[in-house]
């Protein structure tokens, strides 16, 4: 069966007879709740491949700091689809305020798709089941805290810089895939050493070399599509769903093993 939007009648995705829609007013009006008891506040909301996906970030009141000018903080991104393609989920993201690279953290056996909230009938189960998520959600954060601060104590070699960065991209097999390549590695030892990931106390660490790769993933990746509002579109659901985020997990992945965390 196709899944329509009434406002324009485009087709939002072929689902099958057992698919349950679940409007967005009931998908997110469970966060009321937890905003009214001051376990987050809403910050923004929008909405990926004409309403396919539809999400909202809401800041979760607490700060993690890097050092003295390297202020993090955290979020939980609520996303729900349209097209089939996955349940309401709860996924914990930090922001890192001086250059707004993001990264959206790993759930351990959930992955990288976050937490799964039911399609409760009863606002009530929702808000319960969320509350409840939203507290493993915290907990994956203060973990992440610890794993800040183990990249921030461990200074790689020349050559482990070197292997980490290679590392990340596949092996190159023309002439132009190698200057591709070559490009995107300088890129990156360039952004090692900027302003801004050699702030007091980070300068040559694993958190540098990962956000290096970040900065690249978040706001130099080129995306390949006409049109401003189009770009930033993809570009952000590259970040959060796509190609981007992957990148970036595996380069926060790679920190976290020169630093003895995984």
């Amino acid at each position: 069966m196709a899944n329509v939007r009434t406002d324009t009648n485009s087709v939002l995705g072929v689902v099958s007879n057992g698919y349950h829609v679940f409007q967005n007013s009931d998908a997110f009006d469970f966060m009321d709740s937890i905003v009214g008891d001051k376990l987050a506040m809403y910050e923004t909301a929008g909405s990926l491949r004409g309403g396919r996906h539809i999400w909202m970030l809401a800041r979760i009141p607490k700060e993690y700091r890097a050092g003295p000018h390297d202020l993090i903080k955290p979020y939980v991104l609520l996303v729900n689809s349209h097209d089939g393609s996955g349940a309401l989920r709860m996924i914990p993201t930090t922001v890192r305020v001086v250059c707004a690279n993001t990264l959206s953290l790993a759930m351990g056996q959930a992955g990288a798709e976050g937490l799964s909230i039911r399609h409760h009938p009863s606002l009530e189960k929702r808000v319960a089941e969320a509350r409840q998520k939203l507290g493993i959600i915290s907990a994956r954060l203060d973990r992440f805290d610890q794993e800040l601060h183990a990249m921030l104590a461990t200074m790689p070699t020349t050559r482990q810089t070197s292997d980490y960065f290679q590392g990340l991209l596949p092996e190159a097999t023309t002439d132009r895939e190698k200057k591709n390549r070559d490009a995107v590695i300088g890129t990156f030892y360039s952004n090692y050493d900027n302003e801004r990931n050699v702030l007091p106390g980070m300068k040559h660490t694993a958190w540098a070399l990962y956000n290096s790769v970040s900065e690249w993933a978040d706001h130099q990746r080129r995306v390949r599509v006409t049109g401003d509002l189009a770009r930033a579109e993809n570009r952000l659901n590259s970040i959060w769903f796509g190609t981007s985020h992957r990148i970036k997990q595996m380069a926060y992945d790679s920190a976290l093993e020169l630093s003895g965390m995984n």
